[in-house]
């Protein structure tokens, strides 16, 4: 099951399913269509009353499949604006998980490895509010003759 936040032509951000390559279902309108208490107001929400959100979008989803949820509910993904999926998280941590890139930033730094890399989980809170979803990225010019290329990995 894939979960977003996009926006459409109203502006306002909905949660949605991806339903198909091209397909996004509503998550608000397939629970009104299903008759389904408690719709989630965002992703947040969702994950917060999982228990039975969860459920009610596998229903959403065999609706889509069985070709019973209304038109309303089905939006073209090329119509919608993708955002992050949970676009202001309440927190948020990076974690240093690739030893040969913590090395490399010590070494720049003129500092030695620490041992504790090996043996601890080792963070820290990142800004939360920084938080941009899918598409181009400004960057000024000067910091591109810099940039420090890093994978990045959200776990929820």
């Amino acid at each position: 099951m894939k979960l977003v936040t996009f926006t459409d032509s109203t502006q306002q951000q909905k949660i949605g399913l991806l339903a198909s390559d091209r397909i996004l279902i509503e998550i608000g309108a397939g629970f009104a269509a299903l008759g389904l208490a408690r719709p989630p107001k965002d992703m947040i929400a969702l994950i917060t009353d999982q228990d039975h959100c969860l459920p009610a979008c596998s229903k959403i989803l065999k609706s889509f499949e069985d070709k019973s949820l209304p038109q309303s509910a089905l939006h073209d993904i090329t119509h919608v604006t993708l955002l992050s999926p949970i676009p202001r998280p309440l927190s948020m941590r990076d974690g240093y998980a690739f030893r040969q890139h913590v090395e490399a930033a010590r070494r720049n730094r003129g500092v030695p490895m620490i041992p504790e890399f090996d043996h601890f989980p080792i963070y820290y809170y990142t800004n939360h509010l920084a938080v941009t979803g899918p598409g181009p990225i400004a960057v000024q010019k000067l910091a591109r003759e810099k940039l420090d290329f890093e994978l990045e990995v959200a776990v929820v």
